[in-house]
This record gives structure tokens, sequence and C-alpha cells, in this order.
């Protein structure tokens, strides 16, 4: 079927954010939120804004809290979590390692990550059972895993499951209450990573022991900061393995330097100073999304994710995206051996796509629209056909 009789869904017609306001759109059908979306010409502003308050004094310092604690806000929003239970780290991956830390592991216990999860959840929790002498236990063995292949390797010694709201690699969205019980039935912590939702999907953090994510995919922001969110209602002792002066409640006293107290709230994991410059882009990245409302958000962006599902049918493709809307959001993948000759030949048609680990990956955002599909969808029909998988050519 060419581009021209695909039925787009009218929900998703038209983007709810204008590509106008990125910088480097012209002509482009950007289709990779999942690794890297495209930077709000408004950015600048805000990095001027984060400027002109670092020069200002003790008033402009006091301006760089009330923002930080503004993204905290908006990202409790989000995550349907208060405020004073977000922190903000470098990255993901130290999300994870502090999380764990605070597991107290023994030798007889585990922690279970599915197979086909980002990397750096199987990597901290193989490092933190070695230390331990924990064991590590992969769920699935295919890229596509699901809740059942998770609850058939828990037991009572489970410490901890490490779990993808939304897979990076298929684009299948997990059912977080599920895993909620899941976790329950064994008394196990549930450690979620939401980087390729938060912003485009619904999340229950309430559900989760602690949520963590990047801020510069569907969040808008950029590199430098990450979401680290303990919920003090399910851990309220998780205990931080580093301290600073910004982790502590402040005595306004040089002599107290042995008798400091902890913040009560998840500041306490933010030893030094946060992130500035990033937190005021990822504030202006977040109200512009936040702008749309999150059902709108949602709706666009599923009715764009059904629409690239039904180009790559057309074609003959294997998706490995459910068709499910409750088990998608914004990535839609199919498996490919060689996925990169196939993001070249989309770039070399103005059409953006990610790839790697065996497979192209699709991702959707509000800035996108039918035309970005359409664009799609014409570019794979003039690429070498032999780069495309086929049911018939695919081992099963």
């Amino acid at each position: 079927m060419t581009a021209e009789k695909i039925e787009m869904p009218e929900a998703a017609t038209r983007s709810l954010l204008a590509k106008s306001a990125f910088a480097g759109l012209d002509g482009i059908s950007h289709l990779c939120a999942g690794g890297e979306t495209p930077v709000l010409m408004s950015h600048s502003d805000a990095v001027a804004g984060f400027f002109v308050d670092k020069a200002d004094g003790m008033i402009g310092r006091e301006r760089m809290m009330q923002l930080h604690g503004q993204v905290k806000k908006r990202l409790g929003t989000l995550l349907d979590l208060p405020a004073g239970d977000i922190a903000f780290f470098l990255n993901s991956s130290d999300g994870v390692a502090t999380a764990l830390s605070a597991l107290d592991l023994r030798s007889g216990d585990n922690i279970v990550v599915a197979r086909g999860d980002f990397n750096s959840l199987a990597l901290n929790a193989s490092l933190a059972a070695q230390v331990s002498g924990a064991e590590l236990r992969f769920a699935g063995d295919k890229m596509v895993f699901n809740e059942d292949e998770i609850a058939a390797e828990v037991d009572r010694n489970t410490a901890a499951i490490l779990v993808s709201h939304v897979s990076h690699l298929t684009g299948r969205r997990c059912e977080l209450s599920r895993l909620r019980g899941i976790a329950d039935a064994c008394g196990a912590r549930l450690i979620v990573d939401v980087s390729h939702s938060l912003g485009a999907m619904p999340i229950a953090g309430d559900l989760c022991d602690v949520v963590i994510s990047c801020a510069y995919k569907w969040q808008l922001g950029v590199h430098g900061c990450a979401v680290f969110a303990v919920n003090s209602a399910r851990w309220p002792d998780l205990i931080a393995r580093t301290v600073g002066w910004h982790a502590i409640e402040d005595t306004n006293d040089w002599r107290n330097a042995d008798g400091f107290c902890a913040r009560v709230d998840a500041t306490r994991f933010e030893a030094g100073n946060p992130p500035f410059m990033a937190l005021y882009v990822l504030d202006n990245g977040l109200a512009t999304l936040m702008a749309h409302e999150a059902a709108a958000r949602e709706m666009h962006i599923l009715g764009l994710t059904a629409q690239i599902k039904s180009v790559l049918n057309d074609h003959g493709v294997p998706v490995l995206t459910p068709a499910s809307p409750e088990e998608r959001a914004g990535n839609v993948a199919f498996a490919a051996k060689d996925p990169m000759s196939i993001v070249e030949a989309l770039r070399r048609r103005n059409v953006f796509v990610w790839g790697g680990e065996n497979r192209v990956r699709i991702s959707a955002h509000i800035y996108n629209d039918t035309d970005d599909v359409t664009a799609f969808a014409a570019a794979l029909g003039e690429i070498d056909q032999g780069l495309l998988p086929h049911p018939k050519r695919e081992p099963r």
C-alpha cells in the first residue's frame, strides 16, 4: 500500500507543537525522540536567564534555587509524586546505582532484570550482585519481554525488580500496576526507569519505590541532568551513600561540622550543587511540554505510533512493538540485520530515525505530524528493499 492510502487518525494529523519552535528541523522529519530530541529555540533564552541569575550575587542564587524547586514541582506532576521526593543526578545510571546500594544485599538474595532491557540496569545489578554475593536473574530471552516472564523469576529472596516502563529496544510499555503486584507478592523493591515515557505517557510513580529518568528525550531537556525520585511513602528510609553541604540541614554555624543532620526530603541525595544550567533548560522544556494537556500528548503520540506501525505492516516488515495502545508508547521498532544501513538510507531522504542492537526504532513526539509519517512511508518505499526484514526471509 502506498503512503497516500494509509488511513491516518485525525487526532494525530497536526503537530501539537510547531516544528518552527525547534532549531534545525527545516525539511526534516525528525522521528528519533527515543535517542535525541531537537533543541527548542527558546532554550537560548533559558540559558541566558541562568547566566543573568548566576551573575546576580546572592539574590541571583536565590532565583536559581527557586527554579530548582520549580522543576521538581513540574516533575512531581508528571510522576504523580510529591516534589520533595525528587532529586537530580548527572545521569540516570547514577540513580540506579544509588537505589541498589541501599538494598543491603546478602548471599542468597536475587535481583531480577529482563534480558532485553536497557543494559545500565543489568550492569549496575550485576556489580551489586558481585559485591554482595547475590544472584542476578534475567527474565525472558527475547528482545520483547513481558510481566509474566518477570513473575516467573521472582521468589521470596528477590530484593529488587529493575525494569524500564517503556522499552528502549522494542517500544513495549509495561503495566506498572502488574509489576507492583509482582513486587509486593515477594516483598521486592520496584525500581523503574521512565526515560522513554516521562513527558509522553502517564506514569503512576506512586506504584514504584524508585523512579529514574534521563531528561533529554521526551522531556525536551539536555544532557547533564537526570531525575531520581524516591517514593517517600514506600521507601522513606532509603539512605544516601554520599554527603555534602547541599544534602544537610543548614545550621549556618561553621563550628557544626560534626553535628550535621541530613535533609529529610530527596535533596539528601544531592550532595553538592544541582546541575543548574541543565535545570534551566529542563524547566523551559517541561513548561513547553506541559502547556499541552497530558491526555492530548498521549493521544497524539499513540495516534502517530499507530500510523507508523501501519506503514511498516504495509511494507511487510515484522514489527516488534505490540499493537495494543496499552502496551505502546512513543517508540516503534522492527528487527533488522543491518539497522545502520537503513538509518543512513532514510537520513539521505531527510527522515531521521534511530538504529542499533539489531533493530531500527522510529519515535514520535508532539512536534511530529502525519506529514512526517508520510515522509517516512515514502522514504521506506524508496530504499533498497533487500535491507528490510521480511517475515519469509527472517529466521524464526
